[in-house]
């Protein structure tokens, strides 16, 4: 999300494009669209030459089974947001214009479809030239009832705490 323009460009549903972030970008400078997601949003990758990676390594693979067993065995907890490759991104400009990012693998099992509150612009993630803000995770529900600017005053009107920024 660009905090001085207050556009945003969001994905979901991807399957192997390696740089998420880059292609919500894409999302926000060249369409007239805020959220792509599925067959749409892998379509525009390829349009733009993004680089693919296969997302199955031996080290998802071995968790997944780990997962998969718990699961089976009645032991899976949801685990903690931020052990699981959820990272939040913000950057200061030279003129001073924030810009936020919020890429997330989520967390597993979950159901095919499932899109999490991080792409969400305004909830998920929101920017203005003051401040920016991300949720992300299973513990933060706050999002659901507010907004990212609510959030951001009721947080403490943007101090770095907490996943404000």
């Amino acid at each position: 999300m660009d905090g001085k323009t207050l556009k945003a460009g969001a994905v979901g549903l991807l399957r192997d494009i390696r740089n998420p972030v880059r292609l919500a970008r894409i999302v926000m400078e060249h369409t007239d669209h805020a959220f792509i997601v599925g067959e749409g949003a892998e379509k525009l990758a390829k349009l733009f030459n993004l680089e693919r990676r296969n997302p199955v390594t031996e080290l998802r693979l071995k968790y997944y089974e780990q997962q998969k067993q718990a699961l089976l065995e009645g032991k899976f907890e949801l685990p903690g947001a931020f052990r699981l490759g959820n990272g939040w991104r913000r950057s200061l400009g030279q003129r001073g214009n924030v810009a936020a990012a919020t890429p997330t693998g989520g967390f597993s099992p979950k159901l095919p479809g499932r899109i999490g509150d991080s792409p969400l612009i305004g909830c998920g993630t929101y920017a203005n030239n003051r401040r920016c803000m991300f949720s992300h995770g299973c513990r933060r529900n706050s999002h659901k009832a507010l907004s990212g600017e609510n959030r951001l005053q009721l947080h403490g009107g943007g101090k770095n705490s907490s996943g404000n920024c």
